[in-house]
């Protein structure tokens, strides 16, 4: 079975550095699946297809609005199967023409909405809310071009009109290296957080819970590590500031590689989502979550996740609210994990539940299965 993935994403960019990791654990699973898949994706202004640049754009604009007319001829001719097409926000004209297109040559559609519902996570300019409003004028009509959606999202039935099938986020292993225990520090305590740092990741929570922390008498310093970039990212360093705390609050920019696994090295507990209920949803299947525990990092996290048993002894559940996260809640929680093996207990139960290859099966499955009705 051929397929293409559209993913679309600027692998250039830092902050997609996440998500282009992703989209690479993906592929590996396919192909271990038996699918052959190619990759369609930016690097700046460029589009390229199995590592050939296919079209160049003159900026930002004219990419978002011009990139399904190479996509067509990508199509046309390149034979394949199926594609599975990562949403591009906000859709269009175009969107519905390049799906049309794929309509006619007999391939199934299969679309992937990494967040849903996602009409909260609009907030700023208005150019954002005029592509909310181009999004919902357009979107209703992508049924009768798509067969299936695939979503992290648990208990949704339909999109767009469309059968939605749960697929939750999965890590690929073999890029995923256990953490070492020997440079955890006894002197102090370390909290990370990875992401590309938006309102909903709460991590607002943890620096107001370091204020008070710092208020009241403690026997141990706490430190906040964030690594990433992100819209939300000035506001954090802001309120940090303000709240006396900056000296315990540290941001480390985009890491990747050896830098990034020294710092999981170096960290005690993983701040997972704390602000999913910023949303307006309560379960969420978070990428970086899986990969805390694929490492074998105890984690901290707000909502449910599908993949993970409310009584899971690495993960502290915290209240879905904005109140300021209690650290003594965090050290307590550290201090009754450590006496266990739980890097390697992590580790197992990672490879046992959350591998790409485990979560894509049975998307595969239902890709044959509608190839086989066309």
């Amino acid at each position: 079975m051929r397929g293409i993935y559209f993913s679309y994403i600027d692998i250039d960019h830092q902050a997609s550095l996440g998500i282009h990791k992703k989209i690479e654990g993906q592929i590996r699973a396919f192909k271990t699946l038996g699918v052959d898949i190619s990759h369609v994706y930016f690097r700046s202004r460029e589009l390229f297809f199995e590592g050939k640049r296919v079209a160049v754009y003159r900026n930002k604009i004219h990419k978002k609005l011009h990139y399904w007319r190479a996509s067509i001829q990508i199509a046309r001719e390149f034979k394949t199967d199926f594609v599975l097409i990562r949403y591009v926000f906000p859709s269009h004209i175009g969107t519905l023409l390049f799906l049309k297109q794929l309509t006619k040559q007999g391939v199934i559609v299969v679309l992937e909405v990494p967040t849903y519902p996602y009409d909260k996570e609009v907030k700023g300019n208005w150019a954002k809310l005029i592509g909310l409003f181009i999004d919902k004028s357009f979107r209703n009509f992508l049924k009768y071009h798509v067969q299936l959606v695939v979503t992290p999202a648990k208990g949704v039935e339909s999109i767009f009109g469309v059968k939605a099938v749960n697929i939750p986020n999965g890590v690929d292993l073999s890029f995923m290296p256990k953490k070492s225990t020997s440079a955890l520090s006894t002197e102090v305590f370390n909290m990370i957080a990875v992401a590309n740092v938006n309102f909903w990741h709460g991590y607002d929570r943890v620096v107001r819970g370091l204020a008070n922390y710092y208020k009241s008498t403690y026997s141990r310093k706490v430190y906040f590590h964030v690594v990433g970039s992100g819209e939300g990212l000035e506001d954090l360093k802001k309120m940090s500031v303000k709240l006396g705390v900056s000296e315990y609050v540290v941001f480390h920019g985009p890491k990747t590689g050896t830098e990034l696994d020294t710092l999981f090295d170096q960290a005690h507990v993983a701040i997972g989502c704390l602000g999913i209920h910023r949303k307006k949803i309560a379960v969420s299947s978070a990428l970086k979550v899986r990969e805390y525990c694929a490492r074998g990092v105890p984690f901290v996290l707000a909502g449910s996740d599908p993949d993970f048993p409310n009584d899971f002894p690495y993960m502290l559940r915290v209240p879905e609210n904005d109140t300021p996260i209690d650290i003594g809640q965090v050290l307590d929680f550290y201090e009754r994990v450590c006496k266990t093996n739980y890097v390697d207990e992590m580790r197992k139960f990672a490879e046992q539940n959350l591998s790409w290859e485990s979560k894509l099966r049975p998307l595969v499955e239902e890709i044959k299965h509608l190839t086989s009705e066309m």
